[in-house]
C-alpha cells in the first residue's frame, strides 16, 4: 500500500503539475513588451509596462535606478504603478521586470524628468536652449531655460530623447521641434517635439530624408526645412528642395516635398521667417566655401523672390540668426522688423564637423523687404568675442537680443 501511494504521488508530480525546472523556464521566457511613463508631475509619475504572459511585476526606480523596489504580486499582462515622493525638476531611472528580477535579461528602461515647477509665464517669455555639442564633439541632451527678465537660469529642465549634433531647431505654436542631425557620425531623419508647458516629448513622423546642417523656420501654418546634407560632407548638400511639415496634420504630422528652384545647395544656412517669407543666407556651398549671398522663399507662391536681396558683409557659415518681429499689441511697435545674423566661421571646409574654423564676431541685421520695403544690410556693434555656431533669440520684454554658447575653435 505504501509503495502504491509513493508511486501515485510521483506520477502526479510528473504529469499533473509543473516542476520547478519547468516553472523556471517559463519565467525566463517572459518578456517586457512595453514600458512607458505618463502623467509626469512635480513629485510623481505613473509607470505602465506589459508582460508577454501573465506574471508578477517588479519595478526598480530612483535617481540611480536601483534605490527603490516595488513588487506587484497579482499576475497580469499589464502592470501599473503610481510612483510618489519624488523631487521636482530631477531625472529618474526605472526598470520593469516580469516574473522575476533578472538584470542580465533584456528589459525596458525608462528615463523621466519630474516637472520643474517653473511658472508658465516664465516658460513663455524665457529662451529655451536645447542640446548642442560638447568639447569632445559629442551631442548634448540637456535642455535649459533662461529667463531674461529675471536674468536667471533653470538648468536641466529636460533631456532630448535622441541627442544629436547639427540638427535643425525651431519653435512653432508654443512647441519646439528638432529635425535630423548627426548621431554616431551618421545623419538621421528623427523628428521630436517638446512641449514646454507640460515638459513632455513626442516623436513625430520621420523626415523624407536624413539630413544634417539644415535650417528649420516656422511659417504661419507649417514648418519649412531648407538646405542640409545627406552625409557628413557638404559635397552631399541637396539643392532646389523645400520640405514642409505640418505637425497638427495626422497623428504624427505630415510631410510634403516642395520643389523650389534657385535654392542653392548649402549646409549650415542662417535664416528665419517673417511676413510669409523665409529669408536665408550664408552657409557652405558643396565645395566647402563660405557664402554671403542672400535669398528669400515666398511660402504662398512656393518660389524664390524676384528681388536681389542684399548680401551680408562677410561670407560665413554656422552663424546664428533671429527675426525681430515687433508685436502689434506689445511694446516697441514702432520698431522695424529685421533679421539679425551673428558670428559664424569664414574658413572653407567640407566636413561636418569642420576640421577647423575661423570664428568671427560680426553682427549684422537686414531690414526685410516684405515688412519694411527696404532691402539693406546694416552692421551693429561686434560681439565681445568671435563665435562659431552660437544660438540667439530675441527678448521682447527687454527689447534685447541674447547670444548663447558657440566656439572659438573646434
Amino acid at each position: 500500500m505504501g509503495n502504491k501511494l509513493i508511486l501515485g504521488l510521483l506520477l502526479c508530480f510528473m504529469h499533473c503539475s509543473k516542476g520547478p525546472l519547468k516553472k523556471s523556464d517559463d519565467v525566463n521566457r517572459l518578456k517586457v513588451t512595453y514600458f512607458i511613463s505618463t502623467n509626469v508631475q512635480k513629485t510623481s509619475v505613473e509607470l505602465h509596462w506589459g508582460c508577454s504572459s501573465e506574471a508578477e511585476g517588479y519595478l526598480m526606480y530612483g535617481k540611480e535606478g536601483i534605490e527603490n523596489l516595488q513588487y506587484l504580486w497579482l499576475p497580469s499582462k499589464q502592470h501599473f504603478y503610481n510612483v510618489t515622493g519624488l523631487t521636482l525638476g530631477n531625472t529618474y531611472k526605472a526598470a520593469a521586470f516580469c516574473g522575476n528580477i533578472d538584470t542580465s535579461a533584456t528589459t525596458y528602461f525608462q528615463n523621466f524628468y519630474t516637472l520643474s515647477g517653473i511658472a508658465e509665464d516664465i516658460k513663455q517669455r524665457g529662451i529655451w536652449i536645447l542640446g548642442g555639442m560638447s568639447y569632445s564633439n559629442g551631442p548634448v541632451a540637456q535642455v535649459d531655460l533662461y529667463d531674461p527678465v529675471e536674468n536667471k537660469w533653470y538648468e536641466k529642465v529636460s533631456e532630448i530623447p535622441t541627442p544629436r549634433t547639427y540638427s535643425a531647431i525651431t519653435s512653432y505654436r508654443s512647441k519646439i521641434y528638432i529635425f535630423g542631425g548627426i548621431v554616431d557620425d551618421t545623419p538621421v531623419n528623427t523628428v521630436e517635439e517638446f512641449d514646454p508647458s507640460t515638459e513632455t516629448w513626442k516623436t513625430l513622423e520621420t523626415m523624407p530624408v536624413a539630413l544634417q546642417g539644415s535650417m528649420a523656420v516656422a511659417g504661419e501654418d507649417a514648418i519649412y526645412i531648407l538646405g542640409g546634407s545627406i552625409s557628413t560632407s557638404v559635397t552631399s548638400a541637396i539643392p532646389d528642395v523645400v520640405f514642409r511639415f505640418i505637425p497638427e496634420k495626422g497623428d504624427l504630422g505630415t510631410w510634403k516635398i516642395l520643389s523650389a528652384s534657385n535654392i542653392s545647395a548649402r549646409v549650415d544656412y542662417s535664416g528665419c521667417s517673417t511676413g510669409g517669407t523665409v529669408y536665408f543666407n550664408s552657409g557652405r556651398a558643396s565645395d566647402g566655401s563660405a557664402q554671403l549671398v542672400s535669398d528669400a522663399y515666398v511660402v504662398s507662391g512656393n518660389t524664390t523672390t524676384t528681388t536681389t536681396e542684399a548680401s551680408f558683409g562677410i561670407a560665413s557659415f554656422g552663424a546664428a540668426a533671429a527675426c525681430y518681429r515687433p508685436r502689434p499689441l506689445g511694446p516697441n511697435t514702432e520698431d522695424s522688423p529685421a533679421m539679425f545674423v551673428i558670428g559664424g566661421s569664414s574658413l572653407a571646409d567640407k566636413d561636418q564637423p569642420p576640421g577647423a574654423v575661423q570664428s568671427i564676431n560680426r553682427v549684422e541685421y537686414y531690414l526685410t523687404p516684405s515688412d519694411t520695403g527696404s532691402n539693406t544690410v546694416n552692421t551693429a556693434p561686434n560681439l565681445p568675442v568671435a563665435l562659431y555656431y552660437p544660438a540667439t533669440e530675441v527678448s521682447y520684454e527687454n527689447r534685447k537680443i541674447y547670444v548663447f554658447g558657440g566656439a572659438n575653435v573646434v
